[in-house]
C-alpha cells in the first residue's frame, strides 16, 4: 500500500559493478506561495534487474569530428542512426561514455554521467565549473552518490558526497537522428534532501513505454546549494550569491543541448518537468536568462512560482554561520564555512529538512536580480518568456502529513503563530465544523495554501503574460489498501503513475489494479505529448480556471476550490 515505507540507508557506490538499489527518498518538498517547504511522499528501494553486458566495442573517440548521413552533415557529437554503432557508446562533447541494457533490455541507460566539475574546495559556494574532459570511455553502469544532506529532521548524520553533480539518461537507441522528445526531470525534497538515484525516478518504464529520452539530474541541495552571503557577493563579478542549485540544473541543461542527440533525442525539444521543490525550481527556470533556449516547454508537479526575495533569506546565512561558529569580517565567515566538512555543514542549523504540511521556510532559490531576476509570477505575467507551461497539484498533498488527533486548540495555537494578526481571519475561511476533524482543517487548509492555490496563481501569470497554459488536478485515490485505511491523493503520489515504478515497495507485492495501469498509461503519453509537441491534452487554461482531474475517469473541470483561493489571493 502506498501509505507504507521501507527506507534503505545503504550508500551508492560510485564506481565499479552495478548498484543494486539506492536509498530511498524521506521526503519530497517545495515552497509555496510564501516560500514554505513542503515534502513528498516516502518511497521505497526497488532493486535493479537489468543484465549486465560487460561488452566493449571500439568507436569513434574524436569529438569534434563531422559525420554525414544521408546527405546531412551533422556537427555535433555522436553515431548517426543507420551506421550500425555500437549500442552501448556514446560519443558525448567531453569523451566517449559507455552504457548498457536497461531494465529487461528495455532501451539502454547511462548513470552518473559528470555534467559540471565536482564542486569542492574553493569551488565550494560558487556557480558551476566545466568538467574535465577524459581520455578513456567513462562507464556508466552504476549511480553515482546523491548530493551531501541530512538523513532525517534529527540531525542523527547525513548521506551523499560533495562531489555529486552528475546526470543520468535512458534511451530507446542512442544515435543521431532518433529525434525522439526529451524529458528532464528535476527531483524534490525541499532543496535540502533527495536525488536523482532514487528507484522512484528509474526511467526504463517511461522512456520504453513512450518512446522519449528521460534524463535526471543532481544538483546541490541545503545551504550547500543555496547560501547567499556578503562574503560571497564579494567574490562573484555580478555582486551576488546562492542560487548554486538553479545554476547547476542551468549546467545539466546546457550539456542536454550539447549532448543528448547523441543519445537519441531532439535538443529542439526538451521538457523540463519537477515535483515539489522540483517544481519550484522548473518554474523559476522559466523566467531565468541563462536557462532561456534550454528547454521548450515546462511542466510544474506541486510547486510555486514565488521564491522569496534576498532581504527573506539572509537570515539563514547568519543562523548557519552562527551555527558554525564562524565569525568575523564576511570574508572570514566565508572562509570558515568552506573549511568545514561537507558532513558537518548539512547538519548546522537551519538544515531546511523538509515536511509537507509545515509553514515555515526553507532553502531554494531567491530573486537576486541577476540569475534570477524578478518573481516568476511577475516575469510570466509580464509575457517573459512565452513558454508553454502545465502546473497542477495533488487534492490531498499534506493529508498524510497532519497528525491525526489535533484538537481546535492546538490548530488555532498553530494558526495563530503563523499568521499572526491574520489569524482570525484564516479560522473564519476555515470553520471547524465544515471539516470531520480539525486535522482534516489544517490538512486542506495547508494543502489550499500550499498548493491547489499556488497552482492557480501560476496558471494565472503563464496565461496573462500569453504563455500557451494547461492546469490539472491529481485526484486519484482507487490504489488498494488494507481495510480501515484512508486513500488518499497525496504528495507525490503522481510520481508513481508518471514513473509506472510500483516495484519500489520493495517487500510488498503491491496488486495494481486495472485502474492504476489506464492512469498511468494516460499520464505518460500527456507528459509525453506535450514534451513532443507543447501541446497538453486537457482543456486550455483561460479565465474560468479550467483543469484536467486526473482520475478514475479523467475528466474536465472548472473552478478548482475557487472561494477557499479568492480568499488567500486577497489575504497574502
Amino acid at each position: 500500500m502506498f501509505a507504507s515505507a521501507c527506507p534503505d540507508t545503504s550508500e551508492p557506490e560510485r564506481t565499479g559493478g552495478e548498484t543494486p538499489g539506492t536509498d530511498d527518498e524521506a521526503g519530497d518538498s517545495s515552497e509555496d506561495s510564501t516560500g514554505e517547504p513542503e515534502t513528498e511522499t516516502e518511497t521505497e528501494t526497488g532493486t535493479e534487474t537489468g543484465t549486465e553486458t560487460g561488452t566493449e566495442t571500439e568507436t569513434e573517440t574524436e569529438t569534434e569530428t563531422e559525420t554525414e548521413t544521408e546527405g546531412e552533415e551533422s556537427t555535433g557529437p555522436g553515431q548517426p542512426c543507420g551506421e550500425d554503432p555500437d549500442p552501448f557508446q556514446v560519443e558525448t562533447t567531453l569523451g566517449l561514455v559507455e552504457g548498457r541494457d536497461a531494465v529487461d533490455g528495455q532501451g539502454l541507460r547511462y548513470w552518473g554521467i559528470p555534467y559540471a566539475a565536482p564542486p569542492v574546495g574553493p569551488l565550494r559556494f560558487a556557480p558551476p565549473q566545466p568538467p574535465e574532459p577524459w581520455d578513456e570511455p567513462l562507464v556508466a553502469f552504476t549511480r553515482g552518490p546523491k548530493c551531501v544532506q541530512p538523513l532525517d529532521a534529527e540531525g542523527s548524520g547525513t548521506e551523499g558526497e560533495e562531489d555529486c553533480l552528475q546526470l543520468n539518461v535512458w534511451t530507446p537507441q542512442a544515435c543521431v537522428g532518433a529525434d525522439l522528445p526529451v524529458m528532464v526531470f528535476i527531483h524534490g525534497g525541499g532543496n535540502a534532501i533527495g536525488s536523482a538515484v532514487e528507484p522512484l525516478y528509474e526511467g526504463t518504464p517511461l522512456s520504453h513505454t513512450q518512446e522519449v529520452v528521460v534524463v535526471t539530474l543532481n544538483y546541490r541541495l541545503g545551504a550547500l546549494g543555496n547560501l547567499a552571503h556578503p562574503g560571497l557577493d564579494a567574490e562573484s563579478p555580478d555582486g551576488v550569491s546562492g542560487n548554486y542549485g538553479l545554476q547547476d540544473q542551468i549546467a545539466a541543461l546546457e550539456w542536454v543541448q550539447a549532448n543528448i542527440a547523441a543519445f537519441g533525442g531532439d535538443p529542439e525539444r526538451v521538457l523540463v518537468f519537477g515535483e515539489s521543490a522540483g517544481a519550484v525550481n522548473t518554474c523559476a527556470l522559466i523566467t531565468t536568462p541563462a536557462a532561456q533556449g534550454l528547454f521548450s516547454a515546462a511542466l510544474v508537479q506541486s510547486g510555486a512560482c514565488s521564491p522569496p526575495t534576498r532581504a527573506a533569506v539572509d537570515p539563514n546565512a547568519e543562523e548557519l554561520a552562527a551555527s558554525a561558529g564562524c565569525t568575523g569580517t564576511p570574508e572570514e565567515v566565508v572562509a570558515c564555512l568552506r573549511a568545514l566538512p561537507p558532513e558537518e555543514l548539512a547538519l548546522l542549523e537551519p538544515t531546511g529538512y523538509p515536511s509537507v504540511a509545515a509553514l515555515g521556510r526553507g532553502w531554494g532559490p531567491h530573486v537576486d536580480g541577476v540569475v534570477l531576476p524578478a518573481s516568476p509570477l511577475e516575469a510570466m505575467a509580464a509575457g517573459t518568456p512565452g513558454t508553454p507551461l502545465v502546473i497542477g497539484s495533488n487534492r490531498d498533498e499534506t493529508f498524510r502529513d497532519v497528525p491525526p488527533g489535533l484538537t481546535e486548540a492546538q490548530v488555532t495555537a498553530l494558526i495563530d503563530a503563523t499568521f499572526s494578526a491574520l489569524a482570525p481571519q484564516v479560522l473564519a475561511a476555515y470553520p471547524f465544523a465544515d471539516y470531520p476533524s480539525p486535522s482534516e482543517m489544517y490538512a486542506q487548509l495547508t494543502t489550499d495554501l500550499k498548493f491547489i492555490c499556488s497552482a492557480r496563481r501560476g496558471a494565472e501569470a503563464s496565461f496573462a503574460g500569453g504563455a500557451p497554459t494547461w492546469r490539472y488536478q491529481f485526484a486519484y485515490d482507487g490504489y488498494f489498501v488494507p481495510p480501515d485505511t484512508p486513500a488518499y491523493a497525496f504528495h507525490g503520489l503522481e510520481l508513481l503513475y508518471l514513473f509506472d515504478n510500483f516495484s519500489i515497495f520493495e517487500g510488498i507485492n503491491y496488486p495494481s489494479l486495472p485502474s492504476d495501469v489506464a492512469l498511468s498509461e494516460a499520464m505518460q503519453a500527456r507528459w509525453v505529448e506535450f514534451a513532443a509537441t507543447g501541446v497538453f491534452e486537457g482543456p486550455a487554461y483561460d479565465g474560468a480556471d479550467p483543469y484536467l482531474d486526473l482520475d478514475d475517469p479523467i475528466i474536465e473541470g472548472a473552478g478548482l476550490r475557487t472561494e477557499q483561493c479568492d480568499f488567500w489571493d486577497a489575504l497574502l
